[in-house]
């Protein structure tokens, strides 16, 4: 029987921004940026992570909002 590699390490993506759109928070989002217009949230990039190999993601901060953190935070980041 073969047995499984021991991972040592953890592997990150080391910059991940989430948001639930809205056209008045995210005003910097043109036509042209049409695609970003929408939710992108961890339940979503989760099980791509884990396809890629990652064991997971460090969000960053778009916004410079208590509202921003206090709604990610406790939602989303393992400490």
């Amino acid at each position: 029987m073969s047995e499984k590699p021991i991972k040592t390490m953890m592997q990150l993506d080391s910059h991940q921004h989430f948001w639930s759109y809205h056209p008045a928070h995210q005003v910097w989002m043109t036509d042209q940026m049409a695609v970003l217009r929408r939710d992108y949230l961890p339940d979503e990039l989760k099980p791509l992570l884990h396809a890629s190999g990652f064991d997971g993601s460090i969000a960053v901060q778009a916004r410079q909002m208590v509202e921003k953190t206090e709604w990610l935070w406790p939602k989303y980041c393992v400490a």
